[in-house]
Parts: C-alpha cells; structure tokens; sequence
C-alpha cells in the first residue's frame, strides 16, 4: 500500500483503523489486527501521507494562484487556494502588507483595494 501511495503520489489522503460497527460483514472475520499493529500502520501511512504533501506544497512555493479569503486575524488574512477545503486542508496566511499595498488596475486607473472576508486575491505562494 505504501508503495503504491507512492508511486500515485496522493497528497490529499487519510486512514483510520478499523474498529467494529454493529452489522458490519468484517465482524465475522476470524481474527482481528492487535492494536498495536494497526497502530504502526495507520504511523506509516500518515507518515508517508505527510511527506507527499510536504514535497508537493513545496514544489507550489513561488507560483502564482488566486486565494480565497476565509478571514482576517490581527491583520492577518486566512486564505485558502482552489481545491483546499477549510478545516481539513493547510492554511495559507497573507502578512498585512500584502493585504493593503496590492493595487488592482482598472482600466487606466489605480486604486488600492482592501482584502477582506470572501475576496478572491491573485498571489504568490511563498515559504
């Protein structure tokens, strides 16, 4: 299994250990995993999980992409890009100067526009 996650390269994955549900088929299987053994396993696929993520959020260091903003904290806007889900996926964070000294073209004209919740912003991802 670990191989293949591998080779797939899923980033965006989880797993549990089984337990017993009432009225479920795999009740009936003979023996059960010890503990300690789905334990390890569910450490190796979070492990391995973890560092796919970290190599591909890595690779997205220096792009460019349009950020949806979720809030805005002590100057500090939670944004988050397409395909993260809030509450599951990472968290990007915008410092306060990039919030205010972006001006957005319109036309021939310049004018600064504030960021706040549910704005859609154009930027690079850093760090």
């Amino acid at each position: 299994m670990l191989e293949w996650l591998d080779a797939a390269g899923l980033d965006r994955v989880g797993c549990f250990k089984y337990s017993p549900v009432a009225g479920a088929a795999a009740n009936s299987i003979a023996e059960a995993v010890p503990e300690e053994i789905k334990q390890q396993r569910f450490e190796r696929f979070m492990e391995k999980a973890g560092a796919i993520s970290s190599a591909r959020l890595a690779a997205r260091v220096g792009q460019h992409c349009r950020v949806l903003v979720d809030a805005i904290e002590d100057g500090v806007a939670i944004v988050r890009t397409a395909g993260d889900a809030p509450e599951i996926d990472g968290v990007v964070r915008i410092r306060a100067r990039q919030i205010e000294d972006r001006r957005v073209r319109r036309g021939r004209n310049h004018r600064r526009r504030h960021l706040r919740s549910g704005s859609q912003a154009q930027r690079q991802l850093v760090e």
